[in-house]
C-alpha cells in the first residue's frame, strides 16, 4: 500500500499551479480581446438606441437628456456606461457617445502593470435608423 507523502502532495501543487496560471493568462487575453471587439458593437447599438429615442424630435436640452437616459439604460443593460461629458446628440439626429466597460479577468485584475488593459473606453457616432 502506497502513501502519498508530503513531497509528492507538493510537487504536484506546484505542477498544477505551473501550468494553471498560464493557462488563466491565454484565457484572460481573450477576454480582453473579445470585450475590445464587443464594446464597439455595443457603443453603436447603444448609440443607435439614443437616436431612435428622439427621432423626429427637434433638438433641446430635453431632447438631449431623452436621448442620453435611453443610452444609459441600454448601455447598462449591456454591462457598460455612458460618459456624460461625451454624450452628444447633433442636429441631423446623430448621436456620439464614448462607451465604458471593464472585461472580467481572472489574471489582469491582480497584476498592476496589466489592470489598466481590462478598462476599455470606445467612442462612436452613428445616425438614426431609417427603419422602424
Amino acid at each position: 500500500m502506497r502513501i502519498i507523502s508530503l513531497r509528492g502532495a507538493t510537487r504536484a501543487f506546484v505542477l498544477v499551479v505551473i501550468t494553471a496560471v498560464p493557462l488563466l493568462g491565454v484565457i484572460d487575453t481573450g477576454v480582453v480581446g473579445y470585450a475590445r471587439l464587443a464594446t464597439e458593437d455595443d457603443a453603436k447599438v447603444v448609440a443607435r438606441a439614443a437616436a431612435d429615442a428622439v427621432r423626429g424630435q427637434p433638438l433641446t436640452q430635453q431632447t438631449a437628456l431623452t436621448a442620453y437616459e435611453e443610452a444609459d439604460v441600454t448601455a447598462r443593460r449591456l454591462g457598460a456606461t455612458v460618459a456624460k461629458k461625451d454624450f452628444t446628440v447633433h442636429r441631423d439626429g446623430q448621436v456620439t457617445l464614448t462607451m465604458e466597460r471593464t472585461a472580467p479577468t481572472l489574471i489582469f485584475d491582480q497584476l498592476p502593470f496589466l489592470r489598466d488593459k481590462t478598462d476599455i473606453s470606445v467612442t462612436v457616432t452613428v445616425e438614426p435608423s431609417r427603419y422602424s
